[in-house]
């Protein structure tokens, strides 16, 4: 989908003229330049939602064309499938909190609390489609693109955040705050990243158990090997697109294990 698909819907002038007028109560010499194109930001985010179902359509069928496709069809049913995936998302949010490591963090408990809980009350698929209101404090270990917003950032905040809780719940629960309150002089008001730190833990003692291959005074060199090994240990416990989550968090925390691996047998 590309800005080009958008463009090429019919009546999409008209939809847009009708969404302007909606915002500011049909007086369009009140509204700003700055609100009228949060406006069309929202629109185009509806259009996009609306628009993932007729491509397939479209592709399917080599009859059906983008310009034959309605603006205000596209726009109708985006605004039914952004709704259905806010009811998904709240289901997402359920079992985030069920699945919380049994530790006392500020930032995450805020988050999952009163922060997420913002953004379902404030958000606006009509006129703040693109926006993403709420107050989100607690890092994930795999930051999500700046690029994505609204919706799209929640949903994927949610399941990154779970495939982290379910990692967590496979660690003693006294063995993590053990690790925390080692790290952190106060790991219940600092903010930072759970499974990070429960994850490093975990590659240094697999590492540790094989001798590095180089010491220098940049640290260890393990092989490609030792260091995939390690991240599959990691994620052997998990499933699908969690455990490839958990892989790729744990092959990219390997430059810096593998030098406190080192550290730690010297």
């Amino acid at each position: 989908m590309c800005d080009t698909d958008i463009a090429n819907l019919s009546g999409l002038r008209e939809l847009i003229r009708e969404r302007l007028e909606q915002f500011c109560g049909y007086d369009t010499s009140s509204i700003r330049t700055e609100q009228a194109r949060e406006v069309m930001r929202s629109t185009e985010y509806v259009l996009r939602a609306g628009l993932a179902g007729h491509l397939n359509q479209i592709t399917a069928r080599t009859d059906l064309r983008i310009d034959a496709v309605s603006a205000r069809e596209c726009f109708d049913a985006g605004i039914a499938a952004l709704n259905e995936r806010l009811d998904r998302a709240r289901g997402l949010l359920a079992f985030a909190r069920e699945t919380k490591p049994d530790v006392r963090n500020t930032a995450l408990e805020h988050t999952l609390g009163a922060g997420l809980d913002a953004f379902f009350a404030r958000h606006d698929v009509y006129f703040g489609a693109h926006e993403t209101p709420g107050d989100i404090d607690y890092p994930l270990c795999l930051p999500i693109g700046e690029n994505v917003c609204g919706l799209d950032y929640i949903e994927e905040y949610l399941r990154r955040l779970t495939y982290e809780n379910l990692w967590l719940q496979e660690v003693d629960k006294d063995e993590l705050n053990g690790l925390l309150n080692a790290r952190f002089a106060s790991p219940r008001e600092l903010i930072y990243n759970i499974f990070s730190v429960a994850l490093e833990d975990m590659l240094i003692r697999l590492l540790k158990r094989k001798a590095p291959l180089v010491l220098s005074e940049h640290g260890s060199e393990y092989s490609l090997g030792q260091a995939e090994a390690a991240a599959r240990l990691a994620a052997a416990h998990m499933d699908g697109a969690a455990a490839e989550y958990v892989h790729r968090a744990a092959i990219d925390a390997m430059p810096y294990v593998s030098v406190r691996a080192v550290q730690q047998c010297t």
